[in-house]
C-alpha cells in the first residue's frame, strides 16, 4: 500500500514539502523544486509511468519517500 502523499508549497523558491501518511506513519521530506514542478511529476507518475522517470532528477531516497513514506532515517535503518 502505498502512502498517501501531499503537497505543501513553502516559501523558499524552488522547494516544496511533502507528507506522506502511510504504513510506517507520518513523515515529512523537502523535495528541491518547485510546487507546479513536484504536481507535474506527480502527476505523470500517478499516470503510470515509472517513479525512476517521473523523478528522475530526484534522489532514491526521495523517489523510495514517495513510494513508501520511509523518512531517510527509517530507509537506512532498513536497507542497512
Amino acid at each position: 500500500m502505498r502512502p498517501i502523499i501531499k503537497a505543501v508549497p513553502t516559501k523558499v523558491f524552488g522547494e516544496t514539502k511533502i507528507c506522506a501518511d502511510g504504513p510506517f506513519g507520518y513523515a515529512e521530506m523537502i523535495f528541491p523544486m518547485s510546487f507546479g514542478e513536484f504536481c507535474e511529476r506527480f502527476h505523470r507518475w500517478e499516470s503510470g509511468e515509472m517513479v525512476q522517470r517521473a523523478f528522475n532528477t530526484s534522489s532514491k531516497e526521495e523517489r523510495e519517500f514517495l513510494l513508501t513514506g520511509m523518512c531517510l532515517v527509517e530507509q537506512e535503518d532498513l536497507f542497512e
